[in-house]
């Protein structure tokens, strides 16, 4: 055994040289970087200081709160990508140098991930065949980026996580949404002016202009409509405890939380976000709280819980940003309003290129179309055409289905509860903000979505295990 975890332990060395090696030719500064990060992480391990299942909430620090990796030729790498590729070959190294078989927790969920990528692939064979629309190396990133969606939701589900680790995965998870406030709020002051222009240069360099004329704040995220939807998705989680959890102090903080968070959604002057805040709150609070507390729990919605949210709405509208009002009334009035108009006609645009290959789409097209479409539905449509569109729907479909068979099952575990009806607000609000914006194709979003859908499949009772082709 000892004489196989030497060699182990050496192949592992020349293939991490190598690795070192190329990255420092392509960049010094990135390759330093990747050099330090993996020297901490391994000395964490050794040291017993840090564990695997530590690795998700590495995962929402990294999404959450750092800033991409930007190069001057190279496009920009995210923190949480580095991580999860880091720990990939650890995980599975480390399993083979024990001699111990590697199995992999396969859910339902999992194959959807190959039969959207497929998609994707024929999309790009079918224009390249049929269409003489040649694909460029720049369209095959999008199989890359699906590639990390999988490898974060993948390892996370295979953890082996303890069902009483879930409260500290929630407590971790809204102080996490709680530092990126932070940020939001000194951005808005202007706190710390030479600060603020370098952050905010640096994270959303297309936003600072915005930013100085109106303030709108982009947090730690590199849009003010996504940095809105982070916020939607912090604010689900809060008011799913406010309402579930029992113990006082948890109960203050969360609720403490939920008009914090409410109240950040106001100073990225984002509709898109606002619209999907509200439906997340009726969902949680008529469809899930009431069939959840039955007849005691209507009573208490009735009289309590939203006279409460009223009143606490009543007075974020009065502290809110008058731009934000004047925004939302603004939206109401869709034929007036210029940036609406300005969707409808890109929208129009892209309706009619996709009518020309309407099956498979025309695949990424990075260099012969935009990417910028204000509407992620018909960007999909137009990528990979009604085929990818509905396995698309599908495999959102069968998230909401498996977090919805967790939490009948797992009634008892309370922050489990709360993980899987925040989750699927949040699948439905991710929906409803694709129409006007985007959340897929966002680097920075979805890692935070796959690693709390990967907390909660972690739990995903199944009858079989499938062994991976490095079992020993």
């Amino acid at each position: 055994m000892k004489n196989r975890e030497n060699i182990i332990l050496i192949i592992v060395g020349i293939l991490v040289t190598v690795f070192i090696t190329f990255i420092f030719l392509e960049s010094l500064k990135f390759g330093l970087i990747i050099l330090i990060f993996l020297l901490f992480l391994l000395l964490l391990l050794k040291s017993r200081k840090l564990s695997f299942n530590d690795i998700p909430l590495l995962l929402l620090l990294f999404s959450v709160l750092l800033p991409p990796i930007r190069f001057e030729s190279t496009p920009y790498v995210r923190p949480e990508l580095i991580l999860i590729l880091i720990t990939w070959p650890l995980f599975l190294l480390g399993r083979i140098a024990k001699g111990e078989s590697i199995k992999l927790r396969w859910t339902p969920t999992h194959k959807w991930f190959f039969i959207f990528g497929a998609s994707i692939l024929i999309s790009i064979l079918w224009v390249w065949i049929f269409q003489n629309f040649s694909p460029t190396p720049r369209d095959f990133f999008e199989i890359a980026k699906l590639i990390e969606y999988f490898l974060i939701f993948a390892f996370v589900t295979n953890l082996n996580t303890k069902r009483e680790n879930f409260r500290k995965y929630y407590i971790f998870t809204i102080c996490i949404f709680l530092i990126a406030t932070v940020f939001a709020f000194i951005q808005r002051g202007n706190l710390f002016p030479g600060f603020n222009e370098s952050f905010i240069g640096y994270v959303a360099p297309k936003h600072l202009d915005e930013w100085l004329a109106h303030r709108r704040i982009v947090g730690t995220v590199g849009n003010p409509n996504e940095f809105g939807i982070l916020m939607v998705m912090a604010s689900s989680l809060a008011i799913s405890g406010t309402l579930w959890i029992k113990k006082i102090g948890l109960k203050i903080l969360s609720f403490l939380s939920f008009a914090i968070f409410s109240f950040t959604i106001t100073l990225t002057l984002s509709r898109s976000a606002l619209i999907v805040f509200l439906i997340n709150l009726l969902f949680i609070l008529f469809l899930k709280y009431t069939r959840r507390f039955g007849l005691k729990g209507k009573a208490k919605l009735v009289f309590l819980i939203f006279p409460t949210i009223i009143i606490l709405g009543l007075i974020i509208l009065q502290i809110a940003p008058p731009k934000f009002i004047r925004r939302a009334i603004s939206g109401l009035g869709i034929e007036t309003d210029v940036s609406f108009q300005n969707r409808l006609n890109i929208w129009k645009e892209n309706l009619e290129i996709w009518k020309q290959s309407p099956i498979f789409g025309w695949g990424p097209g990075k260099d012969a179309m935009t990417t910028i479409v204000d509407n992620e539905w018909l960007l999909l449509l137009r990528r990979y055409g009604i085929v990818g569109v509905v396995i698309f729907i599908f495999w959102f479909g069968r998230f909401y289905s498996g977090l919805s068979r967790i939490q009948r099952k797992e009634k008892t575990n309370l922050y489990l509860e709360i993980f899987s009806i925040f989750l699927q607000a949040s699948l439905i609000g991710i929906a409803i903000y694709m129409i006007p914006a985007a959340f897929y194709h966002s680097l920075q979003l979805m890692p935070i979505l796959m690693t709390l859908l990967g907390l909660v499949y972690s739990q995903y009772k199944t009858k079989r295990t499938k062994n991976s082709i490095l079992a020993t």
